[in-house]
């Protein structure tokens, strides 16, 4: 029984040490399209200070794969820390989408040649209630292929997102 109780206070002790993965701020990157055909480059476009590039401004790119210096369009880019995100197989969008949740702020900003919109938890109907809870966050996306792109006649029309409340869809 003592070494039954030992081996679990250690491991509440180890699950409450384990921490989210703070941002790693990859300052310059790039994110193919599912189709390999268009590439978004993430990178800054005015630099501060080293140690605090949550300062520096930065900006998406996306180019026809291979087509160095043909630009399709450029937006300013709001820049988490995080290097992942999403760009439609048409090349006309580029998506973030937080992995926590937060109940002010925006969990899905979309950029293109057109603007930035953002969409909130408000904006998409999803409370904190019952969402499952890591160390330091709240998840409102399910696990696995959380997002996709609505297609129509071969153009991406939104974005599909299976969250912990259930199906939700945007148009962009």
């Amino acid at each position: 029984m003592t070494k039954f109780l030992i081996t679990l206070f250690f491991s509440l002790i180890a699950t409450r040490a384990i921490a989210d993965s703070p941002p790693a701020w990859k300052t310059q990157y790039a994110v193919e399209s599912a189709n390999k055909m268009f590439t978004a480059e993430i990178e800054p476009k005015e630099i501060g200070a080293k140690e605090k590039p949550w300062e520096w401004k930065f900006q998406v790119t996306v180019r026809r794969t291979g087509e160095k210096s043909k630009v399709q369009w450029k937006q300013e880019y709001h820049h988490t820390g995080y290097s992942n995100g999403m760009l439609s197989n048409d090349g006309n969008y580029y998506v973030y989408v937080e992995s926590w949740y937060y109940p002010k702020g925006n969990l899905i900003t979309v950029y293109s040649a057109n603007g930035i919109k953002s969409w909130s938890a408000s904006d998409l109907s999803i409370s904190r209630w019952w969402l499952p809870k890591t160390a330091s966050h709240r998840l409102w996306l399910q696990e696995e292929e959380s997002e996709k792109f609505i297609e129509k006649n071969g153009k991406t029309i939104g974005l599909h997102l299976s969250t912990r409340k259930g199906p939700r869809d945007i148009n962009f």
